[in-house]
């Protein structure tokens, strides 16, 4: 049942939306088509209960491609081809820190930065003025759905009621979106595993590694502990082989990592995890994927090299771990990482203890690399890459690359277990 009326040159069809066995009511905001955004419907048919174990019931309904609590950034920045979930930050750490659409205008931040103009990458940038929003220049291809949870917005400097109204506001302004659903849910949690959680749930002794294989499969090989014995590696011309639950108690960099799988290697990191270079995949198996979780950072393409004469693109370490190189940075709140000085200073001795790592501008086919069949999440999220993206993103702060960036939720995710030593209350979880 719905019904449809026109307001001048915005056009809007209420409707209602099933998932599961339950009901949802959106607003499909029908206008012409910035930025660089495509997500898919939620429809009825699309969603249902999961069906293997370990597939989390929120991913089975809305198959999001990126899930991410700050959009900030990336709104003007990427191409997604399916849904989005997004927060805004609201609730905060969930221990008083309030950071909602980057904070209370005026009023200081946990870092003692005042958010005036909401340029908080947990905001929509200058939300306070007109033009110059992020999902205003976003272009969203006709029928997509974004999930956002019950939000008031009182007492900031927006004059929607609610973090929904506010995007249905927006997009109804932006002339490059379709037929764009915003859906709202009474509350919803992204997050990632702290470190006490990744050790309780897998026993992984301090400092090393554990692999709890499927049912079946072969042995464990391909990562060892580095010369140094400062951080986790492979050879990029031996596969890794892996078939279940790897747990690492330290960093891991994963160089140009071929995946030996049938039915996915799920790792789990207590540290960063730096992936450089293409992911690839021995074999055909219908099921293979790749899925990292991390309680500090997932980065992708993150690095130092010369081969570029500015060296700010050049040395991606220098210029997203830098506390005084973006206003920006000082937004990073997280609810496990502490104040985003310190953390940002963790991530670059993080970047540094690897030593090595090369910047994807640099690497073989340079900043085009194509991921598929891939999870990552982790309280932060970088990424240097520019081709598509095939899997899923699941971050509080997604700091991606800052170019055209093509975003597609993977099926094969509703087959799969999907970080199964992990409860989906430990990352992403929702109630409709």
């Amino acid at each position: 049942m719905g019904f449809k009326m026109n307001m001048g040159k915005i056009k809007l069809r209420i409707t209602g939306v099933t998932l599961g066995s339950l009901l949802l009511t959106g607003i499909l905001i029908t206008n012409q088509n910035c930025g660089k955004v495509n997500f898919n419907a939620i429809t009825a048919s699309s969603v249902g209960t999961a069906q293997a174990v370990g597939v989390n019931a929120t991913i089975s309904k809305i198959k999001p491609a990126l899930v991410s609590r700050a959009t900030g950034c990336i709104m003007c920045h990427g191409k997604v081809g399916s849904n989005i979930i997004t927060d805004f930050g609201y609730g905060g750490d969930g221990h008083g820190s309030n950071y909602f659409f980057g904070g209370v205008p005026g009023q200081s931040l946990p870092s003692g930065l005042s958010n005036t103009k909401g340029e908080s990458i947990y905001g929509d940038y200058d939300f306070t003025t007109n033009g110059d929003q992020n999902w205003g220049s976003a272009s969203l291809a006709a029928g997509i759905s974004v999930v956002v949870p019950v939000a008031p917005t009182a007492g900031l400097q927006v004059q929607q009621d609610s973090l929904a109204n506010y995007l249905r506001y927006i997009l109804s302004q932006n002339p490059n979106a379709h037929d764009v659903n915003v859906l709202e849910i009474p509350s919803l949690y992204i997050g990632a595993p702290t470190t006490q959680k990744i050790k309780a749930a897998s026993g992984v002794s301090a400092g090393g590694i554990k692999y709890i294989p499927a049912a079946g499969a072969a042995g464990f090989s391909g990562i060892a502990i580095s010369g140094a014995n400062t951080f986790y590696t492979n050879s990029p011309s031996t596969p890794i082989v892996c078939d279940g639950d790897l747990v690492v108690d330290g960093i891991l960099w994963l160089n140009q990592p071929n995946i030996q799988t049938t039915n996915g290697c799920r790792i789990y990191s207590t540290s960063s995890v730096f992936v450089t270079g293409p992911i690839t995949y021995s074999g055909q198996s219908a099921n293979r994927n790749l899925q990292i979780t991390s309680s500090k950072m997932v980065a992708l393409g993150i690095g130092r090299d010369s081969c570029h004469t500015n060296a700010q693109y050049g040395d991606s370490i220098a210029e997203r771990f830098t506390w005084t190189t973006d206003s920006r940075w000082k937004g990073f709140f997280t609810r496990t990482l502490g104040d985003p000085q310190s953390m940002l200073a963790g991530l670059m001795n993080d970047a540094n203890t690897v030593g090595n790592l090369s910047d994807a501008l640099c690497g073989t086919g340079g900043r085009a690399v194509n991921m598929e069949r891939l999870l990552v999440n982790a309280p932060i999220v970088q990424s240097r890459y520019q081709g598509q993206y095939k899997g899923m993103i699941i971050g509080e702060i997604t700091l991606l690359s800052l170019e055209a960036l093509d975003y597609i939720f993977d099926p094969v995710f509703l087959s799969v277990p999907i970080l199964p030593l992990l409860d989906p209350s430990d990352y992403l979880s929702a109630s409709f």
